[in-house]
Formats: C-alpha cells, structure tokens, sequence
C-alpha cells in the first residue's frame, strides 16, 4: 500500500500521490483508533458463517449483511470499523458498494476489503483498488493469513495510512472498468454454463437409461427426450415432442390404474414406480421410473424430471429365480415324502413276506381238495396286491427301479392305444398325435405302460360328461434362455403329453398332486399313488414332469424324456432252473424282525438246511466266534438299528476271511448297493421273495446245481 506524503501546500491541503485530503480529513484520520467492529458483507449464509466464527472466535464484534443495499443502510445506521465485502451479490454487487462507500464522508475513512471467489481475474483486483479498496483477498484464504491482515489493515488505517479512492476526473475510466469486469464476468458464466450443458448433454445423450422432462405448467408436454428413449421404446425423440398421448400409448393395457396415472411422475404416491410398457413394434418391457418435481420460485411444481430404465432382464431373472426355488422345495418335498415312503415300503415288505410265506407253507402241506385252501390263496393274492403297493411306493422313491430299455416311443404308445381306449369312458374321444421325429428313449416298457394307464386315467375322471383326451409327442429342444418356460435343463427331449378338456384343477390341488395317497377322488375310487407313481417313474429315467391346469380349463401333463441314440441292446434272457435242496448245511440268519425271522428259519428248513437265527449282530459275531467256520452261508438283512448288514459283514470277514454273506433288504437292490453300500457283487435277495428265491440265492452261493 502507497502511504500518504505528510505535506501540505500552501492553502493548507496535504497532498497524496493518488488525491487529495483537507486538513480536516487528514486530522480525522490520523486519529489512533483499534479495529473493535468488523462488517461481513456475502450473499452466502454458510461464508457469512464461517466469517462470523473465525472473527468472534478472535474478539471482533461482528454485523452482517446479505448485500451492498443492506450494507449501506447497516453501516449508516451504525458504522464499523472495518468492512469486509463478497462481490458478486444481488441488489447491489461489492463493487458498487465500495463506490458509494468512498462517496460517503462518514464511511469513506473506514478500510474496505475484499473477499471473493467470483472474481479472481488481475483486473478485477486493479479495479477493486482503484476503488479505494484497502485489500484484495481470492478464497479460500488460510485463517492466520487472513486475520494477520485484517491487523495490518487496522494498523495501517490507525496510522492514518487510508487508500483514497480515484479522483472524480478518472470515474469514466473506472466505469469502464467496471463495465469490462461485469462483461468479462457474464462471458465466463455464459462459457461455463455451455460447458456444463453440453456436459450434461453429453452425458444424457449416451447414457443408456432414458432421461426426460415432462413439463405440467403452463401445459402438459414433453420437453426433453434422451436417444436412449428410441432403443427402448422404438419412438424417436422428435415424435415425444409432436405427440404429448405417446406415453398413455407406452402403458401396457393391463396395467394397474395408478400404474398408469404415475406416468412421468404426477400423481405418483410411489417413487421409483415399476410398471409395463408396450413399445412401438408391441414388445411387452418392464421399465423402473425414478422422477423429481421441479418447482418456480413460488414453489409450484411446473415439470417433472427423471430416468427410465428398462428392467426386463432384471424382472426375469427374478421370475426366474423364483421358479427355480418353487421347484427346488418341491423337489425337497417330494424327497422328504420318498424318504418316508421308503421307509413305510421297507416295513410293510417285510408283512407281506411273513403273509406270503407262511400262505405258501401252509397251501404246501394242506391237501388238494381242502376247502381251506380257496381262503389261503385269497389271502396269497391280497399279499401280492399289497406287494404291488409296496413297489408303487418304492417306484415314488426312486428305490424300485425298473428295466429300461432304447424304444421307439410313438411305436410303444400306438401299441397301447386299444387298451387305453377301453380305459377311458366311449363318450370321451381319445386322440393320438405323434409328432416327435426322434422318438427314441431309454424307459422301462412296463413303467410306460403305467405312466400312459395312470394320466388317462385321470383325465377320464376329470370329465364329468363327454370330453377329448389327447396324446401327444414331439421334440423340443431347450435353451439356456428358454428355461423359464420349461421344467428341465438345456436339452434334447421327446415329449409326452397328455391333455384334458376337464374340470381342471386349483394351484393349491396342483401343488400336491404327486404326494403318495394325495387324492380329489371319492373314498374308495382311488389309491392316490398314480401321479406317485409316474412322479418315480419319470425321475428314475432322468426326465422331468410339469401340469399346466386351470379350474375348468382341463389339465395338461407334460413329461420331458431325455433324446436317447443308443443301439437297443438285447434284452433275451434265459429261464432259471428249479433250485436244488440242502444237504444240511448250517445258515445263519440275521433279521430284526422277529416274525419274519422265523418265517426264513422255516423257509431254509424246508429246503433242507439246518437254520440258526439271531435279531441282534451282536449275537450273531459272538456266535461267529464260538464257532470259526460252522456256517456255509450268513444272510443278513441290510437296515438293523444295532449294526447295518454291510457293517456286520465287515466284522465278520475279520472273524472268518472266507465267510460267505448273503443280503436281504426291502429296498430293490440297487438302493441297497448304492445307498446302504453293500459289497460289490454281493449276493442280495429283495423282500418279499418266496422260498423258491430263496433257495436259488443258497444254491447259487454254495455253487450247487443240482
């Protein structure tokens, strides 16, 4: 800062290198005076904030004012001493404010500083000087900077050290200053706001949401469309702008009323919104809608802004995942049941196989012509109707497979047709459609008999009246993105279909239709094992079954085979010989079954073999002990809750390495070789069997033939 030459002219005037001051003036301000009051002039409440706390914090008496008009009247009223100005302020701007201030007489001697982030430029400091500023400052500054030059100004005001405004003669000058600045000022804005817009603009226009403004004040339109919009919804920008309706054209028909009235954001209780739209070339889209009011200065909302993104992949794949996890509790459900299921069959086995066996003892010793004997094989074939039960529940477990075999599926069901025929009622037509081309698959003929027998069946008792069953096949091959639409993985499938004109079912009769002894049906009409059953039959052969059924719109079956190449193998097989008796061989049995146990002892007596029986394998290796070698066969049933039979087997070898061992189960052997994991190669007797199975099983392992 310039100081002040202390020396006067003759008509008592001091003289200053930049203006002049009257004796009077030069007095009064040469007058000691400590800076007490500060005057913050911003716009800005946050600045005026920080202002306020940092010089208070350091003993200033702070005023504020919010532009150079309320400055003016403040200062007036109550002068400080001190001003501290922002420049760029409504009303009147900072540097106006220094103008009139120099022009007041009273305010004129009190310093004026700067403090502005606007104007930054050397000139808009050459100015601010020119306008008697005492300091100059661009935010942000350091608060030890700032406050030790607010003490440096104080002193250098105290020592009468005042920075004159221009003379009068230099005010045009000054104007044109000041209009330069205010030009240079509006051209920087004006090139950062096209900056920033083409940023923005930019950004829009490649963003891959759709972004939009909707105007609802003075009248409702559309004012802004990003490109987007064309790849989502097929209609150009230009064709928004022309056509205010096309976005009630974009909201699919079925939607909801407030899904509708909640287009572009008015009268949305929701936000975002989630709806469907129909685009140009009528593709359903699932779109997700986040908007924002806009509002004037009186706070009436006039537009509404917001991003359109198109949700589809996101909403199937979430449809999907929620099949997925439908099919996998079902699959868990129907596992559980199978478990139990099984568990029930294993049991009821070996019932059945105490009935059947001591029928066949008794029908064996009981003459021909005795009455007796017409009741004993009632109850021989009530205990084969039983068995069949067993098996359907064991075919529903996955624990009774069958025998399957490469066929020709249309071939296999045009051969069954006379039969199913003669199932169904004669006022229900039965129609056949083989439209699968390769209809080669790997099943079991018996277990498509029953497959075909059961949902004909069912869709017989579905129709009350006359009605249609149709057969039908055909290929399908399915992709990874179709397999929402289907039960099974990507494949190559035959399927089966079977489909009524019926009564149809509700969702949650569906849900359970493949429960074991689950049925619609009247007392008495029905097991509830058929669907168990195809249910078995299906998942053994790899393949999947879903229903499409709605009440009073019939039901459809639709069972998906795996497409199978393979050559037929030979199914040929030689008729077994009549098993040879015992020579008084010693069998030790080990069953937990008391009833059952002694039905074998019986069996094994009959055939001429010397029986020792045990419910406990505990016992059973005790007796190995004893006895090293004294039994030429060890049959052991292969669920025990003391020991399982594999396990039991295991000790035994340990006993005695050439002990012979034998399984029973009621389990189909080949659960019990990979589920209860008996020795490869064992030799394994499936309850129930007759005494005849029993003796080929003997036989077999003592090697006798004859």
């Amino acid at each position: 800062m310039q100081r002040v030459h202390r020396k006067a002219d003759r008509s008592g005037v001091f003289c200053h290198d930049r203006g002049f001051f009257s004796a009077h003036e030069w007095a009064s301000a040469g007058r000691r005076r400590t800076v007490s009051s500060i005057l913050i002039v911003d716009d800005n409440e946050r600045n005026r904030y920080l202002l306020r706390a940092m010089l208070a914090g350091h003993g200033y008496d702070v005023m504020e004012a919010s532009n150079g008009s309320e400055a003016l009247a403040s200062a007036r009223k109550r002068p400080p001493d001190l001003i501290v100005s922002d420049i760029l302020m409504p009303q009147m701007d900072g540097f106006t404010l220094c103008r009139e201030w120099q022009k007041d007489a009273n305010l004129r001697r009190i310093p004026f500083v700067f403090y502005t982030a606007t104007y930054t430029d050397r000139r808009d400091e050459e100015l601010a000087l020119k306008l008697g500023a005492a300091r100059f400052f661009v935010k942000p500054v350091d608060d030890a900077v700032f406050l030790s030059t607010i003490r440096e100004v104080a002193a250098s005001s105290a020592a009468g050290e005042l920075r004159p405004a221009a003379p009068a003669d230099q005010e045009p000058a000054i104007y044109k200053m000041y209009n330069a600045a205010l030009i240079r000022k509006l051209e920087e804005k004006m090139e950062a706001l096209a900056e920033s817009e083409g940023r923005f603009r930019r950004l829009a226009e490649n963003a891959p949401d759709m972004i939009y403004r909707y105007e609802i004040f003075p009248e409702r339109r559309v004012s802004y469309v990003s490109p987007a919009a064309t790849a989502l919804t097929g209609y150009q920008p230009a064709e928004f702008y022309e056509n205010p309706e096309i976005g009630e054209k974009l909201v699919h028909p079925d939607e909801s009323p407030e899904a509708k009235a909640s287009l572009w954001g008015h009268n949305s209780r929701q936000n975002p919104v989630t709806m469907r739209w129909l685009s140009k070339d009528g593709r359903c889209i699932w779109i997700e809608q986040r908007h924002v009011p806009v509002t004037d200065r009186a706070g009436r909302p006039v537009a509404f802004e917001g991003i359109i993104r198109d949700i589809t992949n996101r909403v199937t794949a979430e449809r999907e995942k929620e099949q997925l996890q439908s099919r996998l509790y079902q699959a868990q459900k129907m596992e559980s049941i199978g478990h139990l299921a099984a568990s029930i069959a294993h049991d009821f086995n070996n019932m059945i196989n105490v009935i059947l066996g001591y029928s066949e003892l008794a029908l064996e010793k009981m003459p021909a012509g005795d009455p007796l004997r017409t009741h004993l094989n009632e109850v021989v074939q009530a205990a084969h109707r039983s068995a069949e039960i067993t098996r359907q529940l064991l075919v529903f477990a996955r624990r009774q497979p069958g025998s399957p075999v490469v066929l020709k599926l249309n071939e296999s069901i045009a051969a069954t047709l006379g039969i199913l025929k003669k199932l169904i009622r004669e006022n229900v037509e039965l129609v056949w459609r083989p439209r699968a081309i390769r209809d080669e698959v790997s099943l079991d003929p018996a277990q498509l008999d029953q497959i075909l027998t059961n949902l004909c069946a069912n869709a017989r008792d579905a129709i009350s009246g006359a009605g249609r069953v149709c057969i039908e096949t055909e290929n399908v091959s399915v992709r990874e993105e179709d397999r929402q639409d289907y039960p099974c993985p990507p494949g190559d499938y035959v399927m089966l279909s079977v489909k009524d004109n019926g009564c149809g079912m509700d969702e949650a009769t569906r849900d359970r239709i493949f429960e074991p002894f689950f049925t619609t049906k009247p007392e008495g009409r029905g097991t509830g094992l058929g669907l168990a059953t195809v249910y078995g039959i299906v998942s053994q052969h790899q393949g999947y079954i879903d229903v499409r059924t709605r009440p009073g719109k019939g039901a459809e079956f639709r069972i998906f085979l795996p497409c199978h190449v393979a050559e037929r193998p030979d199914s040929s097989t030689t008729p077994a010989a009549p098993p040879p008796h015992g020579r008084g061989e010693t069998v030790l049995v080990v069953e937990d079954e008391k009833p059952f146990l002694q039905l074998v002892r019986k069996m094994l007596e009959n055939l001429g073999y010397t029986a020792v029986t045990t419910t406990s394998p505990e016992e059973a290796l005790r007796l190995a002990r004893e006895k090293p070698g004294s039994f030429a066969v060890v049959l052991a049933d292969v669920v025990m809750p003391e020991m399982s039979g594999p396990e039991l087997a295991s000790r035994l070898k340990e006993i005695d390495p050439d002990a012979k061992i034998a399984f029973m189960s009621g389990y189909s052997s080949d659960f019990a070789k990979n589920g209860a994991c008996i020795p490869a190669g064992a030799a394994y007797l499936e309850k129930p069997f007759s005494q005849k199975q029993l003796g080929a099983l003997i036989a077999g392992i003592l090697g006798r033939k004859s």
